[in-house]
């Protein structure tokens, strides 16, 4: 039970709700609730801006027209075999991947009764780094379109399983487990389609882009309305600035091997996108060891506690 679970029943016990509780207090779940010292309950929403935001991204795109893949995408700087793997390094720097999406799955599965609904957007999350770090290892070994999709398909579900748990954290874990199957197909159908118009030669990378662009849009856009920002704030911010840093390193892959010699820019992207997924193991871990489980406050449940008192 929160604080404010608490200072609201102990309110409800002793007199009217408006008399003993805080001129304001701010919780998040389906929204803001915020109380007042009047008789009214209004429910601020903080998912409207970043709905705004994503849906003028959208059009943005759909404007744009079609967004193919970049020329000699598959020419990768660093061509080093080891062990007898060719492109080693781009292979081997998807271990990383592996690891933290299974412990990513373990404590989604001790964790599940405190993370309530919001486990299955995580444990979407974990099992698609898992995926990643099988499917990006095949592309990597042999880089073709056809292998491609194997190394794509896992990144875009893991962006549809963010975009739950961000949902689920941050405005209301009902909704995010309702969008999650949705999510899912958007991410399936994204890289379908990229691959349908590839083999047509007018590849399309544009629902791709813009699914990836999501949680880049909208966990900075829900920790600026969140309330509890400073708690949450640390984890998801490492997350997407390291997100951010890895695809700057990815088009940066031959100017950084011819730099440095020893690694490139790809090697870099996959390190840095480990480093993002640590630190939403680091945020799970935190939402698991603190007990955050508690009873949505809709405005429906609202409506009959003022009318109760």
């Amino acid at each position: 039970m929160t604080k404010y679970q608490i200072l609201i029943r102990q309110s409800l016990s002793n007199t009217t709700l408006a008399s003993k509780l805080y001129a304001r207090v701010n919780i998040i779940e389906s929204g803001a609730v915020t109380y007042s010292n009047s008789n009214t309950v209004t429910l601020a929403r903080p998912h409207l801006i970043p709905i705004a935001v994503s849906l003028l991204l959208l059009i943005v795109f759909l404007l744009h027209g079609p967004i193919g893949q970049l020329d000699h995408y598959h020419d990768f700087a660093d061509q080093r075999s080891l062990g007898g793997i060719p492109h080693a390094m781009d292979v081997w720097s998807n271990v990383g991947f592996a690891i933290v999406g299974t412990l990513g799955l373990a404590v989604c599965w001790m964790g599940r009764r405190q993370l309530g609904a919001r486990t299955a957007g995580y444990t979407i999350f974990f099992a698609a780094m898992l995926m990643t770090a099988f499917g990006s290892s095949w592309y990597h070994i042999a880089p073709d379109n056809s292998r491609l999709v194997w190394d794509r398909l896992p990144i875009a579900v893991a962006c549809a399983g963010i975009m739950s748990a961000a949902w689920a954290e941050f405005v209301n874990s009902k909704q995010a487990r309702f969008a999650l199957p949705w999510l899912l197909l958007g991410a399936c159908l994204s890289v379908a389609w990229w691959h349908v118009t590839e083999l047509t030669g007018m590849g399309d990378l544009r629902p791709y882009l813009w699914l990836q662009a999501l949680p880049l849009i909208t966990v900075p856009l829900l920790l600026w309305k969140s309330p509890k920002r400073p708690a949450r704030a640390g984890a998801w911010t490492i997350a997407i600035l390291c997100y951010v840093l890895a695809k700057g390193f990815e088009l940066a892959d031959h100017a950084i091997f011819d730099l440095l010699h020893l690694i490139s820019g790809h090697t870099f992207k996959h390190l840095f996108a480990t480093l993002a997924a640590w630190a939403i193991y680091w945020r799970l871990q935190q939402l698991v060891s603190t007990d955050t489980s508690y009873e949505p406050v809709t405005q429906h449940k609202l409506s009959m506690i003022s009318k109760a008192h």
